[in-house]
């Protein structure tokens, strides 16, 4: 669309007048009296409409249509008009009188939008149901009278009274439009609530307190628009600035999904580059190489994407944790520092994620978090909630004397507080609305005319002041408007097609936008509406056909950037696609984005960008992409909910029955649904034509039959998988080879064979070695060689096979590896009693699982806290964690973690000294895993339900508790723990007197003992 198209929609109210009585006059004079008659009233009618801000639109025989609100807007067009209208009645009296006549007139006036512009070529009209209904409500009007409709009776309620309500039928609206007739006098106006700056010094004070203590905070100031949000973390910016704070500030973008790019705002509104950033992070971390990694993680956050393969090393489903953690550590290494997040309703889901972890990691450390947002969005877990309403009479008066340079008289106030409803902004645009048009003067300040009474909204001001702009700036800024309330010079100057350098500046000149400090648009100026609400009224002048034209240029310029903008620019272009009416096209741009960012490491957001595509255009790549990503962020059940629905897809490609049992049968098995997995396994196998294909579905029905605990049939279809691909030395085959020999690690290593475990796990972590970008999946071997080394009591060797590990993941970013291998850490230092060293490991990785948001790895650890706190003595706190993690896994649906959960219950209560409620908690826990066919879980309650007999000396039922957890062990291949259940037969044969039976089982367990080696490392 060119500037020079100068339609609009906008916001009026609509005049218009009839005689009544004047066909009969006509038909009684010839025509050129009744011209006469008829010019000279309307002659005395345009002064009266125009002197007050009205339009004539056009005359017909007897009735006058006039306009207020266009070409030009006014705070009051509703009141200008129902004084039209009265002064219309008034006119139409004198003119009898002068004449001898008994003319009457009927006025009809409504408030509404119109298409306002040129038809054919002739001047600008008003068109629309707005239109019709006004003429409507002048037929409906008695004589004499000026008939308003509800939306105008409203906004000009403080101007003139409305009685004798009347509704009124309207063709082509199912319900009757409600009027009321007009008459002189003012009503009494409701008193005024609001808020502006000024009356903020309590709040102030509040987040002052929280920087002052040196103890940090966080917080969400939530309000209205225009309230003063932004202002407040202005005030506080300046109250506590110091030389050695940090102190940032970052901005939502509507529309841009990229993770956590609020926070990465505030890096380039400071000019931060990699290497300052890297030095600032000095103080956290010693290491330069890490350093440098975070640094470029940071960046990431806000679109700079790092030079060469800096980040080839972290996996992507880990990347957007380790963005999150470098941002954790940015702000450690910065305290003290203020970080103040604007819009933060606008914010990705991953930005609210990794805010609720910050009240956790940095609590009692010197940051101050403040993030502004509208009411709608529950702040982020953590945070606390300062809501601003509206400010007094004082405060009011004092924002208007600051605006106008004077004490406004007591008359000035009261009309602005009244006008302005007492919202900060509203009355701040009112005062410098008054002082550019002239009409205030004086000190103290008074008004040069009459005070306009003002509709509840702001629309007409604002509207007024992009009037006041020359046509092709205000057309500039209406483009901008559909760009967003952010939005780039450039990109601005392609979809209007006209040079906007002069427009730009001269709103910015007179305070309508502002240029932003850094740009998201590589080489483009970044501006931004000084408000929300100025976006708003900017957007609501263009015609819907004007918008979606600009919306789909908008969306193709962004589409032509993508290549070097990346999945912003896509997600960004999806927005405009949708806004123009192309749901299709906008769902493929979703798409686009959501495999950007999944194949980026950014499985989180890559979801939200997968919905949004399944949102618009539901087939079945969409739908695939969102199941993905979904298994990706461990959310198994929406990502078996989101396959199903793939699978039903019309459009489903024949050949798309490989990869969607393929990923049903990954999805299945992490929700413990293992012969339904193996199902999958088998159909994707069945479908499979190409040899690595089928050797994936080979190794995926291995996994689910040794979850079966079926391992001979496990380890067949391991051999049939390597078979496939034996004599291959692509990467692809390597890569399965190496996950073959890791699963049949971990059906060894269930079943106490642990020479050959620890040989499978070995021969994993070099394949995997050898691979490009697979030192992680070789570390996660490495780790699953400690687990076994530790099972078989080889502790030192696991420990220093842990911290080898630990430093791989630290080193490339791993948080999800650091957490599992300080979790394994804390088992180990419990098992040597270093129960204080054991808490602390625990604790630290449960922090970490927090942080990267993994409910089960952090209901895992902090269930393990509560065994190290049973250790510690400290029974009553080690039933709080257990119970945490309970809840956790409740809320997961993780059955053999609750059950787990039951068992560390049970062991506090039986140190507290409760040993028939620990029972129940044991006998709890046995009864789900039974329900759930957990083996190796169901032998171990056996063993605790046994331990309290033996406490009882109900040697019976000792024995029989673990005679079946014997035959569970055995049946299992369990040997480590089959050892365990003889020797505690072996104590409660003792017990009950039967030695011979002691001794036996004592050296069936040292034999069984002797088939748990391990070859050395």
């Amino acid at each position: 669309m060119a500037l020079s198209d100068l339609r609009e929609l906008r916001t009026v109210t609509v005049l218009f007048s009839d005689l009544s009585g004047f066909t009969a006059m006509s038909e009684q004079l010839d025509p050129e009296e009744v011209s006469d008659i008829v010019d000279g009233l309307f002659r005395r009618f345009r002064p009266l409409i125009e002197s007050r801000g009205g339009t004539i639109d056009k005359f017909i025989g007897d009735a006058v249509m006039a306009v207020f609100g266009a070409p030009a807007a006014h705070e009051d067009d509703a009141a200008r008009a129902v004084g039209a209208g009265l002064a219309m009645q008034k006119e139409i009296a004198a003119f009898n009188a002068e004449r001898g006549l008994e003319l009457r007139m009927r006025v009809g006036v409504h408030t509404g939008q119109v298409l306002w512009g040129s038809i054919g070529g002739a001047r600008a009209t008003a068109t629309g149901d707005t239109v019709v209904v006004a003429q409507r409500l002048e037929a409906t009007a008695r004589p004499g009278t000026v008939h308003a409709s509800h939306t105008t009776a409203r906004a000009a309620r403080r101007s003139f009274r409305f009685e004798d309500r009347d509704e009124v039928a309207v063709k082509g609206r199912p319900e009757p439009v409600v009027a009321f007739v007009a008459t002189e006098g003012r009503e009494a106006a409701p008193a005024a609530t609001d808020t502006p700056f000024a009356g903020r010094a309590g709040e102030l004070g509040r987040l002052r307190a929280l920087w002052d203590t040196g103890r940090g905070g966080f917080v969400v100031v939530e309000g209205e628009a225009g309230v003063g949000k932004s202002r407040l973390a202005a005030e506080l910016r300046r109250a506590v600035a110091s030389p050695v704070a940090f102190m940032a500030t970052g901005r939502a973008i509507e529309g841009a999904r990229a993770p956590l790019a609020l926070l990465g705002d505030s890096l380039l509104a400071g000019g931060l580059d990699a290497p300052r950033l890297a030095e600032g992070l000095a103080a956290v971390e010693p290491d330069p190489a890490a350093r440098e990694l975070m640094a470029h993680l940071l960046l990431l956050s806000a679109g700079v994407p790092p030079p060469g393969d800096r980040l080839s090393g972290i996996p992507p489903a880990r990347l957007d944790a380790e963005v999150a953690r470098s941002w954790t550590a940015w702000l450690t290494a910065r305290a003290p520092a203020l970080l103040v997040l604007e819009d933060l309703h606008a914010a990705d889901e991953a930005t609210f994620s990794f805010l609720a972890t910050l009240p956790g990691t940095l609590a009692g450390r010197p940051v101050l978090v403040v993030a502004t947002a509208r009411p709608g969005r529950p702040a982020p877990a953590g945070f606390d909630v300062l809501r601003l309403d509206g400010m007094g009479r004082a405060d009011a008066f004092a924002l208007a004397s600051s605006v106008l340079g004077g004490p406004p008289d007591p008359a000035l106030a009261d009309a602005l507080l009244e006008a302005s409803g007492g919202n900060p902004y509203f009355l701040q645009e009112l005062s410098r609305h008054l002082l550019e048009e002239d009409l205030v003067a004086g000190n103290p300040v008074t008004l040069r005319a009459p005070f306009p009474r003002l509709p509840g909204g702001l629309e007409g001001l604002l509207v007024a002041r992009l009037d006041a702009l020359p046509a092709t700036h205000r057309e500039a800024l209406k483009g901008a408007s559909v760009i967003g309330r952010v939005f780039w010079e450039g990109l601005l100057s392609r979809i209007v097609e006209a040079e906007v350098e002069a427009a730009l500046r001269e709103a910015e000149k007179r305070d309508l936008v502002r240029e932003e400090a850094a740009t998201r648009l590589p080489a483009d100026r970044e501006f931004a509406f000084r408000h929300a609400l100025l976006r708003d009224a900017a957007y609501s002048l263009l015609p819907k056909k004007d918008r979606g034209r600009l919306h789909a240029a908008a969306a193709a310029r962004l589409e032509e950037r993508a290549a070097a903008v990346g999945r912003t620019a896509l997600a960004l272009a999806a927005r405009h696609r949708e806004a123009a009416g192309q749901p299709a096209e906008a769902g493929a741009l979703w798409l686009r984005a959501a495999r950007e960012a999944l194949a980026g490491g950014f499985p989180g957001e890559a979801l939200g960008l997968a919905q949004e595509s399944v949102r618009c255009a539901p087939g079945y790549d969409a739908w695939m992409a969102a199941a993905r990503a979904a298994n990706r962020t461990g959310r198994a059940a929406d990502a078996h909910a989101l396959l199903a629905e793939a699978a039903r897809r019309p459009d489903r490609p024949p050949e798309s029955a490989v990869a969607l049992a393929t990923l049903r049968a990954q999805v299945l098995d992490r929700l413990g649904r293992f012969e339904e997995s193996l199902a999958a396994a088998e159909e994707a196998l069945a479908a499979a034509t190409d040899d690595v294909s089928r050797a994936r579905a080979e190794n995926l029905r291995g996994v689910a039959l040794d979850a079966l605990t079926r391992p001979d049939e496990a380890l067949a279809r391991y051999a049939a998988a390597e078979a496939l691909v034996a004599g291959r030395d692509d990467s692809e085959s390597r890569e399965i080879l190496a996950n073959v020999a890791r699963s049949r690690g971990i059906l060894f290593h269930h079943r106490g064979r642990f020479r050959e475990a620890l040989e499978s796990y070995r021969q994993a972590r070099d394949i995997f070695g050898s691979l490009p970008g697979s030192r992680l999946s070789a570390a996660n071997a490495a780790v699953s060689m400690a687990n076994a080394l530790d099972r078989v009591g080889r502790s030192l060797e696991s420990l220093d096979l842990y911290k080898e590990a630990w430093a791989t993941f630290r080193e490339v970013g791993d948080v999800a590896g650091q957490a599992a291998c300080l979790n394994n850490i804390g088992l180990i230092l419990a098992k040597q009693d270093d129960w204080a060293g054991a808490l602390a490991s625990l604790q630290d990785a449960a922090a970490l699982y927090v942080r990267i948001g993994a409910p089960h790895g952090e209901a895992n650890a902090r269930n393990n806290i509560a065994m190290a706190l049973n250790g510690l003595g400290r029974p009553e706190e080690a039933m709080a964690s257990a119970r945490i993690a309970m809840e956790i896994r409740r809320r997961i649906g993780d059955r053999r973690g609750i059950a787990s959960s039951h068992a560390n219950l049970g062991a506090s209560l039986l140190k507290l000294g409760r040993p028939d409620e620990a029972m129940r908690e044991h006998e709890t826990a046995l009864a789900i895993r039974r329900e759930v066919d957990d083996w190796w879980g169901t032998g171990r309650s056996l063993l605790e339900i046994a331990n309290i007999h033996s406490q009882r000396a109900a040697w019976d039922e000792a024995d029989r508790a673990l005679v079946e957890a014997e035959r569970r062990f055995r049946d299992g291949g369990a040997a480590f723990d089959l050892a365990i259940a003889l020797r505690a037969r072996a104590v409660v044969a003792r017990g009950a007197g039967r030695e011979a039976d002691a001794a036996r089982l004592e050296d069936e367990a040292v034999a069984v003992e002797k088939t748990v080696d391990a070859p050395a490392l």
